[in-house]
């Protein structure tokens, strides 16, 4: 399935300030060594990064295996790569073959020694598949910030 921009959606964006710079949360997204320690929304999921093409075209697909052994696992594509500045790439559960494929866009913002990630994900078809990713993702970004804040 494409993205149909013109179709009637739902869009959430999740905001937050980290202390890091915007080329180390970049790489926080796209290295899997640092992926796999943070990519699930809580510590009780295991992060498999099975495949990081980081490039415009290029394929992900990274499986959080939750506590009762269900694996949950993100593919998609590249959209846009610039790094410490945007990333963009299509989203959809490999599990879940009826789910719409969605666009995720992080965008990091330079502001003094810190950056201002903000996560958008847009292009979902209800309210309730919007509002189950935002807790996901909310989750996610939880378990990012204290890891990068660390490094600094």
């Amino acid at each position: 399935m494409t993205i149909n921009a013109e179709r009637s959606t739902h869009t959430l964006q999740i905001t937050r300030v980290i202390a890091a710079t915007p080329r180390q949360v970049f790489d926080a997204w796209t290295d899997p060594a640092i992926l796999a320690n943070w990519f699930a929304p809580d510590g009780n999921f295991t992060t498999v990064v099975h495949e990081i093409d980081l490039r415009v075209g290029g394929r992900y697909r990274i499986e959080m295996i939750s506590p009762d052994g269900v694996p949950h696992t993100a593919i998609g594509e590249y959209r846009e790569v610039t790094s410490g500045v945007r990333l963009a790439f299509t989203w959809k559960w490999a599990e879940r073959a009826e789910m719409e494929e969605t666009l995720v866009t992080l965008d990091f913002l330079p502001h003094a020694s810190e950056t201002e990630l903000v996560l958008t994900h847009s292009l979902f078809l209800s309210e309730d598949g919007r509002d189950h990713h935002e807790k996901g993702w909310s989750g996610c970004v939880a378990r990012l910030i204290p890891l990068l804040e660390r490094v600094v």
